[in-house]
């Protein structure tokens, strides 16, 4: 792989990576950066969760539901009606206001519910029986909850599919400014449902980027104008940073995508890993001036000393993100995707930009300082290192199969957040916020026949409700109660075309059941009970099959998506990056030995989260492969400066004197970098702030010190390798 060579004009690299940069820039400005964490995003839109999804979509619409729940004081009352559509009213008018600003052809609402439209409630109220608006037929589960904790009345309006996150955020507002009081629980008015969660979950990503990023760069800056003792050094390599976040910013608009909870880490993460070569080249022209060349020819010359490792090092990193393009949830493939699109973008600048910045004489370079290796990075006892290592990583890999993967949304948040709050306060009230739909497909009855099948089906209802989780189910004998059997049968209500839909010979039949699970695992416990219920039920009554679907269908496969992406991933990243390797570094046991560094410190990772029982996330699961991505980086460069002579020892010291301060700077940059993430209130952002930075600095303990004593005991001798 021959080494990339720095143009001899700093003048003409300087404006052609300026009119790059103002390109990529011009991109993003016209098209603007648009966020959406939508549960489409993440949909898996090729499986048959995903089609039976659709399937009920068409049928009944989106199954999205913004609640606002109005807490009672006491019965409810006439006063109670006009609060319900004072709320719904708000919803009304945010509706019609965005769709203005819009220019939007429809309303976002296709439909808005309260206890005020059905008469059957304003009967019973006038009557003085204000108590059994809770048990009215279809209206007293969907539309009023009674506890020990709280009585609550519920406008329920369902949203049409696909709104992007910031108009949905915009429709949020809207309504909270129409509402009588701020929405919170202390309020007596709650917002709720899958719509304020995804609106959450894309602010609190959001904000959290824009707040942690500054503060990252700041650290940055700190933290290499210590390790260079040069202030200007880190303006340089933030040039280059600034070069390689624009550049994937631009990819990502460039392709129509949008920001979402992973990709808005961007650039946070470009900042740390694409200007890695820079350390090395900074380090490389610092050796070259102190045995006194000119700025000129010193940067050329660090270039043609670190580029190649540097190129094997940006790619084998960019391998390891564009292996989770095997992934079938879309924010992973786009995480991949456009972090490999600055990495690359990163070595460029690396290469051509920061050697015109050396070459001109602005930089100065202390690098002097640290020729000498420190004694305790010497391999002494390589055995001892080797048999204890092996020790620690059979201990702690015993864990791995305890790993767990949770994709629960709300847990994205914290405790304190007005959303988790408001959850917590509508699921002791007896309200399920978490929905499952049932589906059925029947020949039409006839009207004889009618009564004997919502029998059949308030049969179903009362063993599904048996169910714990169930807090409530709704089904067309519901509708019969309360509409009668002509609307039912001619479809002449609203209500009943929710719940029925005729084609020619043909009625397919919803049962709409609101549940609590917010965790995966306990959504896939409840749907094995929904499933298990309809099997014994549908041996009883062959005339009556449910099909289960709804959201909660579609987060368990997500969950399964993520583990596949996690092993694909994984194991893709290893072959490719053992095959770059080879083809680098012309030695298979130069490889297997460099591999071994690699894979410790993933085992252990994993081995430490199964004993601690840390669960992995749709963020956190792309890990695995991300992290060998980078912490490959320094094994490349150590293998790259390894001679063979008159001893393994001599050799390995040799090479860890060329590489060791640029390897434990890049570790040490990249493991404070990552580390800032930790602060982060956001669980995702956190998580993988925390796993990450950990596994870099495991990574530097395997290159500086595990590699070493591999080769000192294994490695190659009695040849010279050509550089």
């Amino acid at each position: 792989m021959p080494s990339p060579s720095p143009p001899r004009r700093p003048r003409l690299v300087f404006l052609i990576h300026g009119l790059l940069l103002a390109g990529a820039a011009t991109v993003i400005l016209a098209s603007g950066l648009r966020t959406d964490n939508g549960v489409d995003r993440f949909m898996v839109q090729d499986d048959v969760t995903y089609e039976r999804f659709q399937h009920f979509r068409r049928l009944f619409g989106s199954g999205d539901y913004l609640i606002c729940a109005v807490r009672l004081s006491g019965d409810p009352g006439e006063d109670l009606l006009q609060r319900t559509k004072t709320v719904s009213g708000a919803f009304q008018r945010a509706d019609e206001d965005l769709q203005r600003r819009t220019s939007a052809d429809r309303p976002f609402f296709t439909q808005i519910v309260g206890p005020h439209d059905f008469p059957q409630v304003r009967e019973a109220l006038a009557q003085g029986r204000a108590r059994e608006v809770f048990t009215l037929p279809f209206i007293g589960p969907l539309h009023f909850s009674a506890s020990p904790s709280g009585d609550y009345a519920y406008v329920v309006g369902e949203l049409r599919p696909e709104i992007e996150s910031g108009v949905l955020g915009d429709l949020l507002d809207r309504i909270e400014d129409g509402l009588p009081t701020r929405p919170d629980p202390e309020s007596g008015i709650m917002l709720a449902g899958s719509p304020v969660l995804n609106v959450a979950l894309d602010r609190a990503s959001r904000e959290q980027a824009k707040r942690l990023f500054p503060f990252l760069a700041v650290i940055g800056f700190l933290v290499l104008a210590w390790l260079t003792g040069s202030w200007r050094a880190p303006l340089a390599v933030g040039v280059v940073a600034v070069f390689a976040i624009t550049a994937a910013l631009s990819a990502l608009v460039a392709t129509g995508c949008t920001l979402n909870m992973m990709t808005t880490a961007l650039p946070a993460v470009l900042l740390v890993l694409a200007t890695a070569p820079c350390l090395h080249v900074y380090r490389a022209f610092g050796l070259e001036t102190s045995r006194g060349m000119g700025p000129a020819e010193a940067a050329r010359a660090a270039v043609a000393q670190v580029g190649r490792p540097c190129t094997v090092a940006a790619l084998t990193t960019a391998v390891g993100f564009v292996t989770l393009c095997t992934s079938r949830v879309g924010p992973i493939r786009e995480m991949g995707a456009f972090s490999a699109v600055g990495i690359l973008a990163g070595l460029l600048a690396s290469l051509t930009l920061l050697p015109a910045l050396l070459a001109g004489g602005w930089i100065p370079t202390r690098a002097r300082r640290h020729r000498h290796l420190p004694r305790l990075l010497r391999p002494l006892r390589p055995g001892l290192l080797l048999g204890g290592t092996i020790v620690v990583v059979i201990g702690l890999s015993l864990g791995i199969p305890r790993v767990r993967i949770e994709s629960g949304a709300i847990r994205f948040l914290p405790a304190s957040h007005p959303v988790v709050r408001t959850f917590e306060t509508l699921r002791t009230s007896g309200r399920g916020l978490s929905s499952v739909e049932l589906l059925a497909t029947l020949p039409p009855p006839p009207p004889k026949a009618l009564p004997g099948l919502l029998e059949e089906m308030r049969l179903l209802d009362r063993r599904l409700e048996e169910i714990p989780e169930v807090r409530a189910c709704t089904s067309p004998a519901d509708l019969f109660d309360l509409l009668g059997p002509a609307a039912l049968l001619n479809l002449r209500h609203a209500q009943a075309r929710r719940f029925i839909r005729r084609d020619p010979g043909t009625w397919t039949v919803r049962l709409h059941l609101s549940t609590t699970p917010v965790e995966v695992q306990a959504m896939k416990v409840l749907v094995r009970k929904i499933e298990s219920v309809c099997s014994r039920f549908q041996r009883e009554h062959p005339s009556l099959k449910a099909t289960v679907t709804g959201l909660a269908p579609i987060m368990i496969g997500l969950q399964g998506q993520l583990i596949e992406s996690q092993i694909k991933s994984l194991l893709l990243a290893f072959l490719l990056v053992g095959v770059i390797m080879l083809v680098s570094l012309r030695s298979l046991r130069l490889s297997l030995l460099g591999a071994v560094p690699n894979i410790v410190p993933l085992l252990l990772i994993y081995g430490f989260l199964g004993w601690a029982g840390i669960k992995l996330d749709v963020a956190t699961v792309t890990v695995g492969s991300i992290a060998l991505g980078i912490a490959v980086d320094d094994t490349v460069h150590v293998l790259s400066a390894w001679r063979t002579g008159d001893s393994r020892r001599r050799a390995a010291l040799r090479a860890l004197h060329r590489v060791w301060w640029p390897v434990l700077s890049t570790s040490i940059f990249a493991a404070a970098g990552f580390s800032v993430l930790s602060i982060s209130e956001f669980a995702p952002m956190q998580r993988f702030g925390v796993i990450t930075s950990v596994v870099m600095l495991l990574a530097v303990v395997g290159d500086l010190f595990i590699l070493p004593a591999l080769l000192v005991l294994f490695g190659p001798a009695g040849e010279r390798r050509s550089g």
